[in-house]
């Protein structure tokens, strides 16, 4: 019974030993093929993959303004979604994601700067295959769908970047998290299992 118990120590001493050298950690790119997406001249922001892997976008001001573009993953074609109907969409320096999809990926969403001082920003949304934008989220910027598609959460431009949750058409929404002057909270995601919320 002692020598029993003496090896299931030496195997869980073992185990965590191999756990804190990060023996078990596999680079989950390790093997990945990298390729170009696009060649346009200039900049492009935002980059998204739609949830089922099949089709990115991105913004771009190829066209002279600031627009979303979309393609199918390996196409090499690429569709001016958003042309125009995101009224003042911002085209900015990455601090903050203006362009995703939705939790399903059958719709895209794109934020306005509807005015600078105090700063208002709307985000509006529209269907993936092209057609009219509608108002989203009247203060609202950075949405993520919960791994459930039925939640969302956002942030504001307030000062501390407040992090609200919200139904998954952005109503009822109750502020979770608000940090000082400032500081700030973007690039927001749901862990898994839709228990967290995460941002940087």
């Amino acid at each position: 019974m002692l020598m029993a118990s003496g090896a299931a120590f030496c195997a869980v001493a073992g185990g965590v030993q191999l756990w804190q050298r990060d023996y078990f950690w596999h680079n989950p790119l390790d093997g990945a093929k990298v390729e170009r997406l696009t060649d346009f001249d200039g900049d492009e922001l935002d980059a998204a993959i739609s949830a089922d892997g099949k089709f990115v976008l991105f913004s771009s001001d190829r066209s002279g303004q600031p627009e979303v573009w979309l393609s199918e993953i390996g196409s090499g074609q690429f569709s001016n979604v958003s042309n125009g109907r995101v009224p003042r969409f911002i085209f900015n320096n990455g601090t903050v994601r203006r362009a995703g999809f939705s939790g399903d990926g059958s719709q895209i969403w794109a934020t306005e700067q509807a005015r600078s001082r105090p700063l208002k920003e709307k985000t509006w949304i529209g269907p993936a295959i092209g057609g009219l934008f509608r108002p989203f989220l009247e203060d609202g910027l950075e949405p993520a769908w919960s791994p459930d598609g039925r939640r969302i959460v956002y942030h504001t431009p307030d000062a501390g970047d407040p992090i609200f949750i919200a139904d998954r058409y952005g109503n009822d929404a109750t502020k979770i998290f608000g940090q000082r002057a400032g500081i700030h909270s973007h690039f927001l995601t749901w862990s898994p299992d839709g228990r967290y919320n995460l941002f940087r």
